[in-house]
C-alpha cells in the first residue's frame, strides 16, 4: 500500500472536515443574525407603536407639569431608559426610531438596544460635542443592508429624493421639531481629504459655523446662503461603503419649533 496515498486521503478527510466545521460555524452565525434581526424589528415596532400613540394625540400639546415645566411627550419611554432622547421621523422612509444620549460614553448604543443588550444594529445615537443648547445636533445611525435603521439616508445623494423628503421631524423633551434638509455630502474619516464634520457638533462659535456652511457648501457644489449662523442645524450620519471609513451625511435646518 502506498503511504503517500494514505496520507493524501487522510490529508483531505481532514481539510474536508474543517471545511464543513467552518461551513456549520458560518450557517449558524448567519442564521443567528437573521433571528436577532427579526427579533429587533419586532422590538422596534413596539416602540414605534409607543411614539405613535404620542404623536397621533399631537405631541406639540404639552401640558405644564407641577413645577411649570413641560411635561414630557414620551415619559413612557424614558421610564423605560432614562437614556432616551427623541424619537426621529421622516416619511416616506424606514427612519422612524427612538435617538439615544448618553454623554459619558457617546457610541455606547453602536451595538446595544434600547433595552441595552447586545445589539448589532444598535439605536440611532447623539454625537460628541452635542449639547442641550447647542444648535448643531449629530446623530448616527448604522447603514444595515436590510435597508433598515440610516440606510435610507443614502437615498438623499439625488436631488430629487431630497426635494421630495426635505422634512425631518425630531421630537424631544423640548417638544417636536421640524428640521427641512438641505444637502447631502460623501467624505471619509479616514483620509487626509476627509471633512471632520463632527467636529462641529454642539455648540460652534460664528467663525467655526461658518467653517461648517462653507465646507458643506465645497463638497456638495451648493451655497447655502438660506443657512446662517444663529440657525439649529441637524446633521444625520450613516456610513458609506464607497470608499475606506466612508460616511454619508444629511444636513437640515430646523424650520419649526412645536
Amino acid at each position: 500500500m502506498d503511504n503517500r496515498t494514505d496520507g493524501g486521503n487522510l490529508f483531505f478527510r481532514v481539510l474536508l472536515v474543517i471545511f464543513a466545521a467552518v461551513f456549520c460555524l458560518s450557517l449558524f452565525v448567519f442564521l443567528g443574525l437573521l433571528r436577532m434581526q427579526k427579533i429587533e424589528k419586532k422590538k422596534f415596532a413596539e416602540l414605534r407603536g409607543q411614539a405613535s400613540a404620542v404623536q397621533e394625540e399631537g405631541g406639540d400639546s404639552l401640558e405644564g407639569s407641577a413645577e411649570g415645566q413641560p411635561a414630557d411627550p414620551y415619559a413612557e419611554l424614558r421610564e423605560q431608559n432614562p437614556d432616551f432622547y427623541g424619537w426621529i421621523r421622516i416619511e416616506g422612509t424606514q427612519i422612524d426610531y427612538p435617538v439615544m444620549w448618553t454623554p459619558q460614553e457617546e457610541d455606547y448604543y453602536l451595538h446595544r438596544s434600547f433595552t441595552g443588550e447586545f445589539s448589532y444594529s444598535g439605536v440611532p445615537f447623539m454625537g460628541k460635542g452635542c449639547t442641550e443648547e447647542g444648535h448643531v445636533l449629530l446623530i448616527y445611525g448604522h447603514h444595515m443592508r436590510d435597508g433598515s435603521m440610516f440606510a435610507d439616508l443614502e437615498k438623499y445623494r439625488d436631488a430629487d429624493f431630497l426635494a421630495q423628503h426635505s422634512r425631518i421631524d425630531f421630537d424631544t423633551l423640548e417638544g417636536p421639531a421640524v428640521y427641512q434638509a438641505v444637502a447631502a455630502f460623501y467624505t471619509s474619516v479616514d483620509s487626509e481629504d476627509g471633512f471632520a464634520f463632527y467636529e462641529y457638533a454642539g455648540e460652534p462659535d460664528e467663525e467655526q459655523f461658518g467653517q461648517l456652511t462653507e465646507a458643506i457648501g465645497s463638497l456638495t457644489g451648493q451655497s447655502l446662503s438660506d443657512v446662517e449662523y444663529g440657525d439649529s442645524l441637524l446633521m444625520l450620519a450613516t456610513c458609506s461603503y464607497q470608499t475606506q471609513d466612508g460616511r454619508f451625511v444629511v444636513v437640515a435646518k430646523k424650520v419649526t419649533d412645536n
